[in-house]
């Protein structure tokens, strides 16, 4: 390759490069800002909280089960007969076993629930950040939170979005109650 060609292909790359610069409009969001006013992200989290602590109460009630009748043995074992302490150990273990499985079983739960409350928090939001970027004309929106710094061609679109989302951006909302329990 010669050199004359090399700089033309060069300066041929670099155009094409700069023409596709112009063309990408950059934009970002601040999601956490939009999350917390919405108030759809405030009752799921008091309906997370209200299921979490039903959760771990039964738990509770599980495991106290389990200690009071451990330590009643652990004081009367010298005095049982063998059967006697065969299935007071088998109820040990049952009690045992079912408050771990119940622990289990409570996690699974917990994160389903979790994933049922808040998966169409995030699909209204990105729906609305999409809605917002094809109105506005951006190629690429990106969360705020990716950034070390913004300067030149992005724009916030927080309020654009809030906007969609019928928010302010002013305030943050309260919950509303523990509806959809």
């Amino acid at each position: 390759m010669t050199k004359k060609t090399f700089i033309t292909l060069s300066i041929l790359v670099f155009a094409i490069i700069n023409i596709q610069a112009q063309k990408m409009k950059l934009g970002y969001v601040q999601t956490e800002t939009l999350i917390n006013r919405l108030p759809d992200y405030q009752n799921a989290q008091s309906v997370l909280s209200s299921y979490q602590s039903e959760l771990s109460a039964t738990l509770d009630t599980k495991y106290t089960e389990y200690r009071q009748k451990l330590e009643g043995f652990e004081q009367a074992k010298d005095t049982l007969n063998e059967v006697v302490l065969k299935d007071i150990e088998s109820q040990l273990q049952h009690l045992q076993s079912s408050a771990k499985e119940f622990e289990k079983n409570a996690n699974d739960s917990y994160k389903k629930k979790e994933r049922e409350l808040f998966e169409p928090i995030e699909t209204k939001i990105t729906t609305a950040i999409e809605q917002v970027a094809n109105e506005q004309g951006y190629t690429h929106i990106l969360p705020k939170s990716t950034f070390i710094f913004v300067k030149g061609n992005s724009d916030d679109i927080t309020a654009l979005v809030a906007e969609k989302l019928g928010v302010e951006l002013g305030k943050t909302v309260p919950p509303q109650g523990n509806q959809g329990q």
